[in-house]
């Protein structure tokens, strides 16, 4: 619900971004924005200052791979606009979102925003500007990122080791 609030929200503060002609593109557009900033979101609704700084570098991370691999390899788009079409941005950056998200707060609170980055590579398959291998490239460069740079955040554990004995208490 939190990222459908997101999503809606974006689409009124940024209205330069909506194609009346394109309505799946322009969701698309949204999405790419809406995922990363519910990951950061999530961090100040959780008073997560190690995990804001491990978003940030999961996310830089992520946008330097990416445009370094578009001006490296230099692949055509679909409808032949330019030549940057592997990965794809969008898509990457709709993940980087989605991915940091899992790996810090779980599955749970991530599977909204895999949705709507899945529905962002989608949208970019549709307007002809990547191909599948792009998205999925780019879906894969984010996780990837995000593998490295984020980890998962524990709450209400306490964790002690003594003699050969790991104790694991959860507190609801």
């Amino acid at each position: 619900m939190k990222i459908l609030i997101t999503i809606i929200s974006l689409s009124l503060v940024f209205p330069f971004i909506a194609d009346s002609s394109d309505p799946i593109r322009t969701a698309g557009d949204i999405g790419q924005i809406a995922t990363p900033l519910y990951g950061l979101y999530l961090t100040y609704e959780n008073s997560d200052k190690v995990g804001r700084i491990q978003f940030c570098k999961s996310s830089v991370a992520t946008i330097l791979t990416t445009h370094f691999l578009k001006k490296a390899i230099d692949k055509p788009r679909p409808d032949g606009s330019r030549k940057d079409s592997f990965p794809s941005g969008h898509t990457s950056a709709a993940f980087s979102g989605a991915t940091f998200i899992h790996e810090r707060y779980g599955f749970n609170t991530a599977w909204p925003a895999y949705v709507v980055a899945s529905f962002v590579g989608y949208s970019r398959v549709n307007a002809e500007k990547h191909y599948w291998e792009d998205v999925m490239a780019g879906a894969i460069l984010a996780g990837i990122n995000s593998w490295i740079f984020t980890s998962t955040l524990l709450e209400n554990a306490d964790a002690s080791i003594q003699e050969n004995q790991i104790n694991l208490q959860f507190q609801f």
